[in-house]
């Protein structure tokens, strides 16, 4: 499997987890190991990585690209479990963690399950290829209310025609593909600028399938339970939705004398690693550090 992934933030997280000897720190969200990677490389004494992967395909790869690593262990699993890995591991707790919320490449554009607009495929979007619900059963079984909520979850201005056009495209053919998905939107939204009107749609979907923004919630939770005094919780966002889950948890718990919050504004990427990356220009960074 070729890494068409390109890694966001990859110095500023490293140096926001604020690294030391005999630590222990958790890449939440491994992907091809972006983060981790650059952890290693700074060679820092006896650091460990715990990594967690929720897509099998992508857990395999993984497995293989740091099989000759003994500092890094690495399980297919969704982040909400994370403070039980960290009890597996015979570990009370650890010195930092990354989540990394954004959509993989690879998912968008190799992995076949319908997570783009661009390319026609079975409408499935599952990041855990284990759960039952998918895209397509979404389309094809959802009341319109439901539809509705699913859509307007990520300020689509446009929810409620949109799943009235879902809703009767259905009654005469089941959707099963993304062009299909693509022309009902498409008759409804007509394209205006660079966004594809099918944009907030596809996220929604993928969203309410893999249930990101509440397992966000649980995942900040748990981590909570597994940090040391001193440690940090880095959390990368794409979507405004993300970003509001996040910013109020930390607020939250910043009220509560928890932690406290280490960027007072966000940290966003460079012009340059914008430039040469254009899926970083949504990338917002938070990092809180435990009492």
């Amino acid at each position: 499997m070729e890494n068409i992934h390109t890694t966001v933030l990859r110095s500023e997280v490293v140096d926001a987890l604020n690294l030391k000897e005999n630590g222990t720190y958790i890449d939440a969200t491994f992907g091809f190991g972006g983060h981790t990677k650059e952890i290693i490389e700074k060679g820092i004494s006896n650091i460990k990585v715990i990594g967690i992967e929720v897509d099998k395909e992508i857990y395999d790869n993984a497995k293989n690209l740091f099989k000759s690593s003994k500092n890094v262990f690495i399980y297919n699993s969704n982040f909400i479990d994370v403070a039980d890995i960290v009890v597996s591991c015979g570990l009370d707790k650890v010195d930092g963690i990354i989540f990394d919320l954004g959509t993989n490449l690879y998912q968008i554009k190799e992995s076949g399950r319908g997570f783009s607009f661009l390319k026609n495929e079975k409408l499935d979007m599952r990041l855990d290829l284990d759960s039952d619900l998918t895209a397509e059963k979404i389309v094809n079984s959802y009341k319109r209310e439901d539809l509705e909520r699913v859509l307007k979850s990520v300020d689509e201005r446009f929810y409620r025609p949109i799943a009235k056009k879902i809703t009767e495209f259905r009654k005469k053919k089941r959707i099963v593909t993304t062009d299909e998905l693509v022309e009902i939107v498409e008759s409804v939204k007509y394209r205006k600028g660079k966004i594809h009107p099918a944009t907030l749609t596809f996220m929604a979907l993928r969203i309410e399938i893999n249930q990101e923004l509440e397992n966000i919630k649980k995942a900040l939770e748990n981590s909570l339970k597994i940090l040391n005094k001193k440690g940090r919780l880095v959390v990368i966002t794409f979507h405004s939705g993300e970003d509001r889950i996040v910013k109020n948890f930390f607020r939250e718990k910043s009220k509560e004398g928890i932690l406290k919050i280490i960027n007072k504004k966000v940290i966003l990427p460079a012009r340059q690693e914008q430039k040469e990356n254009p899926p970083s220009r949504s990338a917002k960074m938070r990092v809180v550090e435990i009492i």
